[in-house]
């Protein structure tokens, strides 16, 4: 071990041992990464994450006037270097066999979602190995009081980084414990970590095509907060003199001189934007207040938004950047379009990356698919995207080279990825020929009778068709009046408890977008009194409902989000036609699972009547899809 890596923590702990562990714990952890080949797609948990983690929580401690003892420090700087090695999917294979686990339990969602609980059983398995310095060789006699001593930094480093994640109240973390005959302060060594943990962004944090993978997978509020503020945020500042953090939100210049009519709709979009980002920061400030509050820190109030329009921006960047504003509610919920195009995007990626070994490409691919596979599964109405799979699977087992592997070159799996790719490209060409003779209909009248049209559960392909057929009529775009029903199912809330995503908001702001001037917005629950009106208005000749598609089976059964069979019921009750359009590419089988459930936070996200109502075994239940019965649509529009 160099003198000089471990003078790095001289002007922090005074104590030879602590820094002289901490130099092995933190080469422990850059070890294991660089070993790591295997992808997770999440945000990169590795050991430039752990040093920026490192460097935030020395910024908070140096913005404040507490004093931690050397043991506390080398407990907090321990947890931040080993807080995600569960994030590991080496590790986390140990862990699942350790503990018996099925295959089907072992998803990356699984990971991620259990990655504090393997982190600790990693720590708590290894802890000879992650603190060992030269001088334990040696030991003999002392040998079984340093297993001791290193078991219990393990279980202590373990308590504090429970509490990194915001899925766990800080207030639940174990006061204080002793160790070494010192008072360890574990509440507040938590607390610390948290927000440092949340304070970590960094544009460095960004992958495109992981990104693309985690909007498929509509992994958890937390997870795609990390990806947007790593994109766009380039410096958090600690105000401790006025109890604020501030927040850089860098944004290409040609995004804040919006003109017309698409001003106010693009400064929301930047300040639904801003909003997004700093909620996640808010929530774990507010988290930590208490405790900061009760050990004399200073404890921050607010979290503010720095938004600069920087010029210079290449025109890739402005694209992204600008599709992940217009899309801002849909990067939370994406149809089922977003889905496909998403899916094979991100294999095609993969096939356009350099690879110098077969096997690195391979095991990429391999835990890509099977991630994509996982998502079907719970998704399984997504025709489409099992179809994507499917091909892409084929072409890669197809393709796979036949000679040793030690004899294969760079350009077989350039030729590799190439097969793979072209299958992809059909892929797309089938797509768009689909689509185009879907808009060909547009030309005719199809909708010329309808002057009442009511929309349930955001659709991309509708909008685009009733924008398209406007185009073709402009004066029906004046005249027809949309009916948009809120689709309370999606509805999504934040840990603050505003409002995260409202379907029928998004659904009505993009037909507004098209030029649509007769939009109205309801709840689900007045649809039966809106088709009474049109009824009783004698409308009901001139009215139809709607409906995109995720999927369409053999017998023309159609599946999409809970909720649709309700409308179709209501709507045949008062005799207004249901029409379904859709891309023939989401025709074929369908692994229907009604019992499937939507795991977000659609009633509340305040936490404290969620554990009001567990404590009252109260469960809310949100259903995730219906099956359509083709009885009940009039007209399934495809090409």
């Amino acid at each position: 071990m160099q003198e000089a890596q471990v003078d790095r923590w001289d002007r922090w702990i005074e104590t030879l041992e602590y820094r002289q562990r901490l130099q092995a714990v933190e080469e422990h952890v850059k070890n294991r990464w660089d070993q790591e080949t295997n992808p997770t797609y999440c945000t990169p948990h590795d050991a430039s994450h752990s040093l920026a983690v490192e460097k935030m929580v020395k910024a908070l401690i140096e913005k404040s006037d507490i004093k931690l003892s050397d043991l506390e420090k080398f407990i907090l700087f321990s947890a931040a270097w080993t807080h995600d090695l569960g994030m590991m999917i080496t590790i986390a294979n140990k862990f699942f066999d350790n503990q018996h686990i099925p295959d089907e339990k072992r998803s990356l969602q699984d990971i991620r979602n259990r990655h504090d609980e393997i982190s600790a059983w990693y720590l708590s398995s290894e802890y000879l190995n992650v603190f060992e310095i030269p001088s334990d060789k040696n030991a003999t006699s002392d040998e079984r009081a340093i297993d001791n001593m290193l078991r219990n930094y393990a279980y202590t480093i373990n308590i504090i980084s429970k509490f990194h994640r915001m899925t766990e109240d800080i207030n639940d973390c174990l006061k204080e414990r002793s160790l070494k005959g010192e008072k360890i302060r574990t509440r507040l060594l938590s607390a610390l970590l948290r927000l440092g943990d949340t304070l970590h962004i960094d544009s460095s944090r960004f992958d495109r095509r992981l990104y693309d993978i985690l909007q498929i997978g509509q992994l958890d509020t937390a997870a795609r907060l990390h990806w947007l503020k790593s994109y766009v945020v380039s410096n958090v500042y600690l105000d401790s003199q006025n109890e604020t953090i501030f927040v850089n939100i860098d944004l290409p210049e040609e995004l804040g001189k919006p003109t017309g009519d698409s001003k106010i709709g693009q400064e929301e979009a930047v300040k639904n934007l801003a909003d997004a980002i700093i909620s996640d920061i808010l929530t774990d400030v507010h988290a930590v207040r208490e405790v900061f509050r009760e050990y004399g820190l200073r404890a921050y109030a607010m979290v503010k938004p720095n938004v600069a329009f920087i010029p210079g921006y290449s025109l890739k960047d402005r694209e992204e950047i600008a599709g992940m504003i217009s899309d801002a509610g849909v990067v939370f919920f994406p149809n089922t379009s977003r889905v496909i195009e998403a899916a094979i995007d991100s294999i095609d990626s993969l096939c356009r990356t350099m690879f110098d070994k077969a096997d690195n490409f391979s095991t990429q691919m391999g835990q890509l698919l099977k991630y994509l596979a996982n998502i079907h599964e719970n998704r399984p109405c997504h025709v489409g995207l099992g179809k994507v799979i499917k091909v892409a699977k084929t072409a890669y087992e197809k393709t796979w080279p036949k000679c040793n592997p030690q004899n294969i070159t760079r350009n077989d799996i350039r030729n590799w990825q190439d097969a793979i790719a072209d299958e992809l490209t059909k892929i797309r060409e089938l797509r768009e020929k689909n689509k185009k003779k879907l808009y060909d209909k547009c030309e005719s009248n199809l909708l010329e009778d309808f002057n009442t049209i009511i929309l349930f559960a955001y659709s991309e392909m509708v909008t685009k068709f009733l924008d398209e057929y406007g185009i073709h009529h402009p004066q029906w775009k004046e005249k027809v009046e949309l009916n948009v029903l809120e689709c309370g199912g999606k509805r999504r809330f934040k840990s603050n408890n505003s409002i995260e995503y409202n379907d029928g908001l998004h659904y009505a702001s993009q037909l507004s977008a098209c030029g649509f001037k007769n939009i109205k917005l309801l709840p689900d629950t007045s649809f039966g009194s809106l088709a009474y009106d049109i009824q009783q208005d004698k409308k009901d000749g001139n009215s139809l409902v709607l409906f995109g598609v995720n999927g369409i089976d053999k017998d023309d059964d159609c599946g999409h989000t809970s909720g649709h069979v309700m409308i179709a019921i209501v709507a045949e009750y008062f005799h207004i036609p249901v029409w379904v359009i859709a891309d023939s590419f989401k025709k074929g089988k369908v692994d229907w699972q009604p019992k499937l459930k939507r795991e977000t936070p659609w009633l509340t996200g305040e936490r404290d009547v969620l554990r009001d109502m567990k404590r009252r075994n109260i469960e809310p239940v949100n259903y995730q899809e219906d099956r359509i019965p083709k009885n009940l649509v009039k007209k399934l529009i495809t090409e």
